[in-house]
């Protein structure tokens, strides 16, 4: 879990899985993202590529998410605007 709870604006917190995937899969995981001054959540891929941006308040709700990535592939990112994220 990663929470912005006490953080400074424009900090970011990166979660990376250490664990080897030998095939494609799916990458599901649920967030919340509410306030008015949101940062943004992004999944990025080893290679650097941008596999999703979620930015700003999305309600104040779980939101579930759900990407196909490729074997040790996706890192997921939050920068924290003042408000909350939590992963």
């Amino acid at each position: 879990m990663i929470n912005s709870s006490g953080k400074v604006e424009f900090d970011r917190a990166i979660l990376v899985s250490l664990t080897k995937v030998e095939r494609k899969g799916c990458l599901t995981f649920y967030y919340h993202m509410y306030g008015e001054t949101m940062g943004e959540l992004r999944v990025t891929s080893s290679e650097a590529r941008l596999l999703l941006v979620i930015k700003g308040n999305q309600g104040n709700k779980w939101r579930l998410a759900q990407i196909e990535v490729n074997p040790n592939e996706a890192s997921i990112e939050n920068s924290y605007g003042n408000e909350w994220i939590v992963m």
